[in-house]
């Protein structure tokens, strides 16, 4: 008789339904937690990479704000460019030298071209990295490339804002120059023409010397 009782209280053992049981459970949330974790981690590994992507955006855009033509240039020594300049022209040619004042080309008819950074509109063909400018490259100043030329006696051709002449430089100051004309006018008295650095679109070489 007790068996008969136990088995109408508990019922068959064989007919228990073991979805309903402890470890049943036990099994569905151990499952049902390792699938949240690992979509927890998915979450959190997306998330570093959207905070990684955001952090180079960022420090993308910082250093490139921080970037001076004068980097771009000194990255383009050696480089064929197109130099745009203020007064609408253009000139073509090999960049050789470049500093935070002004940069240097050479053509294909070999004249050198010193033209100012202030008086550049454009530049076609410059390197899209940049160069780190030394203490020489920022101290090079238009007036001490203007004395080099005007040491070396050289006939040159100065192209301003709507104006262009022949002559030799022969006095430099601090923010502008003397150029002696009387070779090409033969009126020493009235060949000088003072030119002030602001108005200076380009100083170049000619065929002649």
């Amino acid at each position: 008789m007790y068996f008969t009782l136990l088995l109408s209280v508990h019922g068959n053992p064989e007919n228990v339904d073991k979805s309903d049981s402890h470890e049943g459970c036990h099994y569905r949330d151990l499952m049902r937690w390792e699938s949240l974790f690992a979509d927890l981690e998915n979450q959190m590994v997306a998330a570093e990479e959207e905070d990684r992507r955001a952090d180079v955006s960022a420090r993308t855009r910082s250093d490139r704000a921080s970037v001076e033509l004068v980097g771009r240039l000194l990255a383009s020594v050696g480089r064929p460019l197109q130099v745009l300049t203020s007064d609408g022209r253009s000139v073509e040619g090999v960049l050789t030298e470049a500093c935070g004042a002004w940069a240097l080309l050479v053509d294909a008819q070999h004249r050198e071209h010193l033209i100012p950074l202030a008086q550049i509109a454009g530049l076609v063909g410059a390197a899209a990295f940049v160069a780190p400018a030394g203490v020489v490259d920022r101290r090079l100043t238009l007036a001490s490339a203007l004395r080099a030329i005007a040491r070396d006696r050289a006939r040159v051709e100065v192209v301003t804002q709507g104006y262009c002449w022949w002559g030799v430089i022969n006095a430099v100051g601090s923010d502008h120059c003397d150029l002696d004309r009387s070779r090409d006018t033969g009126a020493a008295s009235r060949a000088g023409v003072t030119v002030p650095f602001h108005t200076l679109v380009r100083i170049s070489s000619t065929p002649w010397g």
